[in-house]
């Protein structure tokens, strides 16, 4: 968790220094867990650090937002047990979701149709602090985003995350 409590510290100083800043991301102060709700495993320690972080096309929800959530699984072919799951964030509105009992995070990977009719229910990571340093903020954002975005060039410009583009690596 250390790892991660750094990159946001380095990232809010990035996007503090930046004047449009803002259009890039928002890691805003996090909140202590006050006992109120019941949040899956490592998703209160994340929160903690920033509630209500995103970056490029991923927003991860705060807790207020969380307490809000009416997001229902049922019919959704891909996924065999609706009821376990908790929509944390979105990438380009479509949902990640955190197990909850094991607190691993699962997405659904584009396929070309609406994540409603997908077939293709796919594991991201165990926990939901690898997928913020992983995904967020790391490497693993251009493998599901957009690799051209002021999100993905600040994640390269942090050495973060790696441009497969870089006329210096060929």
């Amino acid at each position: 968790m250390s790892e991660l409590s750094s990159r946001i510290e380095q990232v809010r100083t990035a996007l503090a220094a930046r004047p449009d800043g803002i259009k890039y991301g928002k890691f805003p102060p996090g909140r202590p867990d006050s006992g109120d709700g019941d949040l899956p495993p490592g998703l209160s320690a994340v929160l903690a650090l920033s509630d209500g972080p995103r970056g490029g096309e991923i927003v991860v929800y705060s807790r207020a937002e969380l307490a809000q959530q009416d997001f229902s699984l049922d019919g959704v072919e891909a996924v065999a047990d609706p009821d376990v799951w908790t929509r944390f964030a979105t990438l380009n509105d479509e949902p990640l979701l955190i197990h909850q009992d094991t607190g691993e995070v699962w997405w659904f990977p584009d396929t070309g149709v609406t994540w409603l009719d997908s077939t293709e229910f796919e594991k991201l990571t165990d926990d939901v602090a690898t997928f913020m340093t992983d995904y967020l903020l790391g490497d693993g954002y251009l493998d599901i985003c957009a690799t051209d975005d002021p999100w993905a060039r600040l994640l390269v410009e942090l050495g973060w995350a790696h441009d497969d583009e870089d006329p210096a690596e060929d």
